[in-house]
C-alpha cells in the first residue's frame, strides 16, 4: 500500500524538489497530482487560448520534467494526477478545448509513468442542468474521444 497526499500547493511552499523531500520525510510514498493549473473554469467562456493549451508537446513536458525527476531522486510515484475541470463546456469551442487539454493531460500521464488519471463526469452548473440523456451522451462522447490518447500510452 502507498500512502499519498493529494497536495500542489506543498511546491509553492517548499519549490519542486523541496516539496518532494518534504513529502517524503513526512511518510509519504506517492501523490495525488492536480493538474487544474492547465485550465481554470472562466478560461472556457474566454476565445483566448490559456498558455498551456497553445504550448507544444516538448514545452509541456519541460515544465513536468522537474517534478518527474524530483519524484524520482525522493522515492515518491504518481499515484494519481487529477485532470481539469470542468470537462464539459456548453459551446462545441469549449468542448473541443476541453477535449483538447484531456487528451493532453492523458499523455502527461504517460510521461510521469502514472497508473491513473481522474477525470470527473461532465454536466453543466445546477442553474443550466442538461437531461440525463445529454449528461449521458456528452460523458460518452468525452471519454470516447480519450480512447486513442490513452491506447497510445499503454
Amino acid at each position: 500500500m502507498k500512502i499519498s497526499l493529494a497536495s500542489n500547493i506543498i511546491f509553492h511552499w517548499y519549490g519542486i524538489p523541496g516539496g518532494m523531500k518534504m513529502l517524503k520525510e513526512c511518510g509519504f510514498d506517492a501523490i495525488d497530482f492536480d493538474l487544474g493549473w492547465m485550465q481554470h473554469w472562466a478560461c472556457l467562456d474566454n476565445p483566448e487560448l490559456t498558455r498551456w493549451e497553445s504550448a507544444s508537446e516538448d514545452e509541456l513536458l519541460e515544465h513536468m520534467r522537474p517534478y518527474k525527476e524530483a519524484a524520482a531522486e525522493h522515492d515518491i510515484v504518481f499515484g494519481q494526477l487529477h485532470a481539469t475541470y470542468p470537462t464539459y463546456h456548453k459551446t462545441e469551442e469549449g468542448r473541443r478545448r476541453i477535449d483538447h487539454l484531456m487528451n493532453r493531460q492523458v499523455m502527461l500521464c504517460g510521461y510521469l509513468d502514472c497508473p491513473r488519471l481522474v477525470i470527473h463526469p461532465g454536466y453543466l452548473e445546477y442553474y443550466e442542468q442538461l437531461t440525463d440523456e445529454e449528461t449521458w451522451d456528452a460523458n460518452i462522447r468525452l471519454f470516447s474521444s480519450l480512447i486513442p490518447a490513452l491506447k497510445n500510452t499503454m
